[in-house]
């Protein structure tokens, strides 16, 4: 049984945005395996489920070691800093779990959309060129590599048609008269 890296109550495992995590009922504080928390953020707002954010690609990411023992594994974790969101998140550098204390995950989840709504157009086309290239060779599958394309895609569209409003208009024309969406 997994217990609570906080009160080493045992943990429930819950659906939580479609995926499966642990949680702690007496805190309320979740802990996820290995790619569930980007698996819940994208659940959560779809246009996130391009961003490859997890933690452990990068191999300068270790945090300082944490008195808090993995619910899985029950390696020491270690504390790192998530982005600006002013969030620590408690990852285990065995299994690559990620515990968030109560209400974390929506502070994560806003961090990544204010990340994504700071994005310039060109970063945005850069992106899904990156993300077009992996279609044949990303980690995800063709099929979810696709919906990642289709995701930053759908916000390249968005934010070109709110810099350019004339392209904005031509682009609905555009879908109105014409069967391509």
């Amino acid at each position: 049984m997994r217990r609570c890296p906080i009160c080493q109550a045992d943990l429930e495992t819950k659906k939580y945005k479609g995926v499966s995590v642990d949680e702690c009922a007496e805190n309320h504080g979740m802990f996820f395996d290995r790619g569930e928390l980007q698996l819940a953020a994208a659940s959560k707002d779809p246009d996130l489920r391009w961003l490859d954010f997890e933690l452990f690609k990068f191999k300068d990411v270790k945090g300082s070691e944490s008195d808090r023992k993995c619910p899985k594994c029950h390696t020491n974790m270690h504390d790192v800093r998530f982005e600006d969101s002013g969030v620590i998140v408690s990852t285990c550098p065995s299994c690559h779990g990620i515990w968030l204390d109560n209400k974390e995950f929506e502070k994560v989840v806003r961090s990544l959309e204010s990340f994504v709504e700071g994005l310039s157009s060109q970063e945005l086309t850069d992106a899904a060129g990156e993300e077009l290239a992996e279609i044949l060779t990303g980690p995800k599958g063709v099929s979810g590599e696709m919906k990642d394309f289709f995701a930053v895609s759908n916000l390249l569209e968005t934010r070109y048609a709110s810099e350019h409003p004339t392209l904005g208009k031509l682009i609905e024309v555009y879908y109105k008269y014409t069967p391509f969406r």
